[in-house]
């Protein structure tokens, strides 16, 4: 492209995480796209680039963060996913509905998580409504389980056949639809569009998917190639790639119980040794299979804690993460989850809404020897920070607060800190430049608040490495800790 050109246009990157030469651990300069991400080539032209969460600290790496400003996709706000459930129900003969599935989500956080999603926010009306849904479901494996349901219950009422879907055929579609899902997440492409050569094999199974509504084929007219008689081409996608990841697990978790004890090494052990270099990426995939058993979840704990290519925050946010998808954190769970925190301290790095609930189901005798929680490389949206505030209330050792090079939105009802916290520090590491150690307005108007009307006995408030937007923003927030009588120390 001719450099004249270059700055009247712009290069988007749409789902950068689904590009097979690319991590979040590694990248590859030899590849043609990590060039122009990294303004190697076409350094004139506006780089646009969309991607899930796990990739965010790629960008952080050498000289990308002068490069990049981070934006995020929140979905439906509360207040607009509520008022979408309302008129879906009002629309209804049970318009009351509504307003009971408002206080369901108000108490299950993971569930709440898939409301900002549109469609699954649709999906998940239609489910309560058929009173699929109760507080018995309190995880994402068990919500889509549920939508697996509805739609066969939906394929069976459209159905003029006598012969209507099993809850075992169910199952098995399920599960043969999954061997396909892994196949293509563990390629080097990460496969999301197949076609009907993937499925030779159950070609019957694909065909009652389509018809349940978990994947769609859409044919279209081709150039006639060379040596071919082929005019259309067809193509297999779907519904979502988290119902391919859900499927995924499910099938990973059938193959691992029922060859567990005829083979040493099962196939979820061979899957881990596959992914461990880059299992960020897979995250939603050991999530799924965790939460279909607790076996499962102990088993990918003990390769999680074996795995050297994570580091200590990486590690434990991944394993709570696992852990809040099972029914119950007790017993080996418990046991597993308890040896990857020293007595003293957590370390997160970018906690997640499935981090907050793996922290809500910490047994109690561990968050009693937790003196330091450290938050490292986070940007937490409103929610999470209002969770984990909630979690640390239940911590009633903890005396020193960390925030290093993160930042953190806080709701005007943030909960009260645990009234023992004496120290709080806010650090931006020595390798971040200049112009990204500034603390935002509304990070340090939340933390002011914070400070002067939720906690009791706090003495140090030191600043490291960081600088204001704005210097009214330090004045403030001094005042705010004036209000605070065992404050003695600001650094």
């Amino acid at each position: 492209m001719a450099a004249g050109l270059q700055g009247i246009c712009h290069i988007i990157l749409d789902g950068l995480d689904e590009y097979a030469g690319i991590s979040s651990s590694q990248r590859s300069s030899e590849s043609n796209i990590m060039k122009v991400i990294c303004l190697e080539e076409f350094p004139e032209c506006r780089v646009l680039v969309t991607t899930r969460p796990h990739l965010e600290n790629f960008f952080d790496q050498d000289d990308l963060p002068r490069v990049y400003t981070k934006m995020w996709i929140e979905g439906f706000s509360r207040e607009s996913s509520y008022e979408y459930i309302n008129k879906f129900f009002a629309s209804t003969s049970i318009p009351d509905r509504g307003r009971d599935l408002e206080v369901y989500l108000d108490e299950q956080p993971l569930i709440d998580e898939l409301v900002k999603t549109p469609l699954f926010c649709l999906m998940i009306c239609h489910v309560w409504s058929e009173g699929l849904l109760d507080s018995g479901t309190t995880t994402q494996t068990g919500l889509l389980d549920k939508v697996n349901v509805f739609l066969m219950h939906y394929a069976n009422e459209r159905s003029k056949s006598s012969v209507k879907i099993t809850q075992e055929k169910l199952k098995e579609v399920i599960h043969q639809l999954g061997e396909v899902a892994l196949t293509g997440l563990l390629d080097d492409a990460k496969q999301l569009v197949f076609t009907p050569h993937d499925f030779r094999k159950v070609p019957a199974t694909l065909d009652m998917a389509c018809e349940l509504g978990i994947v769609s084929k859409t044919t279209g007219n081709i150039t006639r190639l060379p040596q071919s008689n082929e005019t259309t081409s067809t193509t297999i996608e779907f519904y979502h790639k988290l119902a391919q990841e859900h499927s995924a697990g499910k099938f990973l978790a059938d193959q691992t119980n029922r060859f567990l004890l005829h083979l040493k090494i099962s196939k979820l052990d061979r899957v881990l040794r596959k992914i461990k270099a880059n299992i960020c990426d897979y995250e939603n995939l050991i999530r799924f299979a965790a939460g279909t058993d607790n076996i499962l979840c102990i088993r990918i704990m003990k390769a999680l804690l074996k795995n050297s290519f994570l580091d200590e925050s990486e590690r434990y946010r991944i394993l709570l993460d696992c852990s809040s998808e099972t029914t119950g954190t007790q017993g080996n769970v418990s046991s597993l989850v308890q040896r990857c925190v020293n007595a003293e301290r957590i370390v997160l790095k970018s906690p997640t809404v499935y981090t907050v609930v793996g922290m809500q189901n910490l047994p109690k005798q561990l968050k009693r020897q937790v003196m330091t929680v450290m938050f490292e490389g986070s940007t937490l949206a409103t929610d999470v920070t209002t969770g984990l505030w909630s979690c640390l209330g239940s911590f009633s050792m903890l005396h020193t607060l960390t925030i290093s090079d993160s930042s953190l939105s806080f709701h005007p009802s943030t909960h009260e800190l645990p009234s023992q916290l004496t120290r709080i520090e806010l650090k931006a590491p020595s390798t971040l430049p200049s112009e990204k150690t500034s603390v935002s307005t509304e990070t340090m108007s939340g933390l002011g608040l914070l400070i002067g009307e939720e906690t009791k006995n706090l003495q140090w408030l030191i600043l490291t490495r960081v600088k204001c937007t704005d210097e009214e923003d330090l004045v403030q927030l001094v005042e705010c800790c004036k209000n605070v009588k065992t404050m003695n120390h600001l650094m």
